[in-house]
């Protein structure tokens, strides 16, 4: 699908998007650029489901893996609007199931100075609609009870970190007094008032449309990937250059529960610039401004950066099977996201070449 004038920045950045299927780094994708009052760019293609050969549409949901800590981090600023969270307690203030956190502060928590460990999260999903249903609770508590005490002290060093999100989502569970996936669907999606085609979700609404997972049948992942994750349970079947997964989530939303699509995503991003915002202005400012703090530029939630000399703020979601992107340029008021249905498993940035030449007109 396409969505406003056929021209050459748009040309160019769909034909690159073609290429990427054609030459195999991809079997599907979904791409939008937008801002408040026009859609710049909206296109898809490729497969769905490579082994069905079902295509890619508008409405196709993937997994969106650690684009949810912007979730996560918008709920988290959400109480503190209402007075329940101070940014600079301890969270062990608000998790007391978990005092061995110690001093590491809720911001911190945000930022990954809090000096949480980060264990191999390959092996962390279950199948959808699996015949016994996953325990999150246990889950969650046997990875905490391990791994809830900081390796580093608070606020020394940069470490990205799962626990820490997990951490994030146990605040929210016990300062709002509801489970975290249905704090942000009532707080933070609900009020989006989506429409058709626009997806965000912690389950999968339709699972014949969602985007199977892949990874590249004579790669180097798929060489690992028997040592990483229980092979026989999540892959499906092969098809042609790609080895398909069955529909599976993560086993801890706070970190990468979220289920969406390019639009849905679209449309969560605009809103947060919007005026009529989800959260108070100080905490709006939070998620676009850079912080002071060691490692790479980010904000609280966010990671910072440029593009031809226009900011950015941005989250990338990779793991097995899928790799996504969300980014906000602030002073144009505009919002990318691109999604696939292949491994993807660090930031390549990958909205820097789709962008460019879209923002270049922006001006």
């Amino acid at each position: 699908m396409i969505a406003g004038a056929a021209s050459s920045p748009e040309r160019t950045t769909r034909q690159l998007l073609d290429t990427w299927v054609a030459g195999g780094k991809t079997p599907g994708f979904q791409y939008v650029f937008a801002s408040a009052d026009r859609l710049r760019l909206a296109y898809h293609g490729g497969l769905a489901n490579p082994h069905g050969q079902l295509p890619v549409g508008f409405d196709t949901t993937f997994n969106s893996y650690s684009i949810t800590k912007t979730l996560t981090a918008a709920a988290v600023l959400s109480v503190v609007d209402q007075g329940l969270v101070d940014l600079d307690r301890p969270i062990a203030h608000y998790c007391d199931r978990w005092p061995q956190s110690g001093a590491a502060t809720v911001r911190q928590t945000l930022l990954h100075t809090a000096g949480f460990a980060n264990p191999n999260p390959l092996a962390w999903v279950h199948l959808d609609r699996e015949p016994l249903a996953f325990d999150q609770r246990r889950f969650v508590d046997d990875l905490l009870r391990a791994h809830s005490r900081p390796i580093w002290k608070p606020g020394t060093r940069y470490f990205y970190s799962n626990i820490g999100y997990l951490l994030l989502g146990e605040l929210i569970d016990r300062v709002s007094s509801q489970v975290y996936s249905q704090y942000v669907t009532k707080h933070l999606i609900a009020p989006l008032r989506l429409g058709d085609g626009e997806t965000l979700a912690f389950d999968i609404p339709n699972p014949e449309i969602h985007a199977r997972g892949t990874l590249k049948r004579f790669g180097w992942f798929n060489a690992l990937l028997g040592f990483l994750i229980d092979r026989d349970r999540l892959v499906d079947t092969t098809a042609g250059r790609w080895v398909q997964l069955r529909n599976h989530h993560v086993n801890g939303d706070a970190y990468g529960g979220l289920i969406a699509n390019a639009h849905g995503l679209a449309r969560y991003a605009l809103t947060l610039l919007g005026r009529d915002t989800l959260l108070a202005p100080r905490s709006r400012d939070l998620l676009f401004t850079t912080q002071p703090a060691s490692g790479p530029a980010r904000s609280v939630g966010w990671f910072a950066g440029r593009l031809a000399d226009e900011p950015w703020y941005a989250h990338a979601g990779g793991g097995a099977g899928y790799y996504s992107e969300v980014r906000v340029y602030p002073r144009l008021r505009s919002v990318s996201v691109v999604m696939f249905n292949r491994t993807g498993m660090r930031d390549e940035q990958v909205l820097d070449r789709l962008d460019r030449h879209l923002i270049a007109n922006q001006r």
